[in-house]
């Protein structure tokens, strides 16, 4: 629970940004303060002339005993006309780290909303793992590229979080079938996510090799722009084969 509303919290402590003339780029640094973790979290935006966008995030912990995490990692969200993904990582179904030797590693393309699953609780859906590139575009081929210093974890969906976020016995219960399609592309750009659990198909725990330990992590990735005669997803395929 400590992890529910960590980014939201998160306190901005500084901001700075560096431009380089001679090569025409920018890089904009952030750090943050977790109050309720006692941890630290740094990222860095190096902005090229190109367009391409390099990201990367560092997390440190204190000294305060912290559970395991959910998920360690990034999301954004993109206009709704987005909504073509094509991954280069496990698919096609929506896969997990301690479920995901049935899927193999290939290219894979699908709509957003195709690849959300309606479970009788609306719950967490759609994770890809050991994803090497992403690319999210619009009917005309124009869109995003997002690829991975090392294989992401990535989910996109037709709605926010808190959508399919856990609600409380005394509370409302959301069924998946209610879930409803929205006017977004919520993109989850994930270093870490935590495995599924439940051995005996009820509540057995997550392995200890499945859950994500909070101690210092960072990783980074790049974001391009998309056209329609651009063949940046062509590079970055070629880039891992």
């Amino acid at each position: 629970g400590i992890w529910k509303f960590a980014g939201k919290n998160a306190k901005l402590q500084s901001i700075d940004l560096k431009e380089d003339s001679s090569k025409k780029q920018a890089t904009v640094t952030a750090n943050y303060r977790l109050e309720a973790q006692e941890s630290t979290l740094q990222t860095i935006y190096q902005i090229l002339p190109n367009g391409v966008i390099k990201v990367s995030m560092h997390f440190m912990p204190g000294n305060k005993a912290l559970p395991e995490m959910p998920r360690l990692g990034m999301r954004m969200i993109l206009p709704a006309e987005y909504d073509v993904m094509t991954w280069l990582g496990r698919g096609p179904q929506e896969n997990y780290a301690d479920r995901k030797t049935g899927y193999p590693i290939g290219l894979y393309t699908a709509t957003v909303w195709e690849q959300f699953h309606p479970y009788v609780r609306a719950q967490e859906t759609g994770n890809k793992t050991d994803v090497r590139w992403v690319a999210l575009r619009n009917k005309a081929g124009e869109g995003l590229l997002i690829t991975g210093e090392e294989p992401l974890n990535v989910s996109a969906w037709n709605f926010p979080l808190e959508d399919i976020d856990y609600v409380a016995f005394n509370t409302e219960r959301r069924h998946g079938g209610s879930i409803m399609k929205k006017d977004m592309v919520w993109l989850n750009i994930d270093h870490r996510h935590m495995g599924v659990g439940g051995d005996n198909t009820w509540g057995a725990q997550v392995h200890p090799e499945y859950t994500i330990t909070p101690h210092e992590w960072q990783y980074s990735f790049t974001i391009q722009p998309l056209s329609t005669q651009d063949n940046a997803a062509e590079k970055a395929h070629k880039k891992w084969f």
